[in-house]
C-alpha cells in the first residue's frame, strides 16, 4: 500500500504532475573548461592557435558567469584559416570515398567518449544539442561519403567551401552546412560571430 505522503502513478496521471527535475551535474565540462584555462583561441592544423593582441569575446552562462573567453578573428586569422584548408582540402581530397567515411565514422566514437562533457557544455550554455542526434547525422552524412563514386561517378571536389553563420547558429546546425561538403570531399572554413566551444 502506497504512504500517504507518497502519491501513486495513477495520482500523478490524475494531477498531470511532474515530479522532482532530475540533479544536473557539470563536473565533466567544467573539468574540460578548467584543462584548456577557460580561454580559447582557434583550431587550426590540429592545434589551438591563439595570436597575440586580439579582442576577446566572453562567453557567460546563465547566470551570468564567466564560462570561458575566446579570441574575436581579424582579417588575418581568416586568411590562415583559409589557407589551412586549402592545405588540408588537398590530403581530404585525394582519400578514397571508403577513407572518408571511416574518418567520419570515427567522429562517432569521440561522441561516443565525449558524449557527457558535450551535454554539459550545452547545458551550461543553455543550447540544445543532442550528442545522439549529432551521431545520427555523421552517419548519414558518412553513408554519402561511401556512395559518392556509385551515385555521383563523374563527381570531383572542386576546393575549399566557406561555411558563414550567424551569431545564432546551433552546433547541430553547424555541422548540417559542414558534413555534405566533408562527404563529398570538400574541406571547409567556417565563418561565425559565434564562440564555438567544441
Amino acid at each position: 500500500m502506497a504512504d500517504s505522503t507518497n502519491k501513486t502513478v495513477y495520482e500523478i496521471f490524475q494531477s498531470m504532475e511532474q515530479g522532482p527535475p532530475a540533479a544536473t551535474s557539470t563536473a565533466a565540462a567544467q573539468a574540460w573548461l578548467d584543462h584548456h584555462s577557460r580561454s580559447f583561441g582557434f583550431f587550426m592544423d590540429g592545434k589551438f592557435v591563439r595570436p597575440e593582441n586580439r579582442q576577446n569575446l566572453s562567453l557567460a552562462d546563465s547566470k551570468g558567469g564567466v564560462l570561458c573567453t575566446t579570441v574575436c578573428a581579424e582579417d588575418s586569422d581568416i586568411s590562415q584559416c583559409a589557407s589551412s584548408a586549402a592545405t588540408g582540402y588537398t590530403s581530404w581530397s585525394n582519400l578514397t570515398c571508403s577513407q572518408r567515411s571511416k574518418a567520419l565514422l570515427r567522429l562517432v566514437s569521440v561522441l561516443g567518449l565525449h558524449g557527457q562533457c558535450l551535454s554539459e557544455l550545452c547545458a551550461l550554455c543553455e543550447t540544445t544539442c543532442s550528442p545522439s542526434a549529432l551521431v545520427r547525422l555523421l552517419q548519414y552524412y558518412s553513408s554519402w561519403a561511401q556512395l559518392r563514386d556509385t551515385l555521383i561517378p563523374s563527381w570531383t571536389p572542386v576546393g575549399v567551401v566557406v561555411v558563414v553563420s550567424s551569431d545564432d547558429c546551433s552546433l547541430y546546425s553547424l555541422m548540417l552546412k559542414v558534413l555534405p561538403a566533408l562527404a563529398m570531399g570538400k574541406t571547409h572554413t567556417s565563418v561565425s560571430q559565434m564562440a564555438f566551444l567544441f
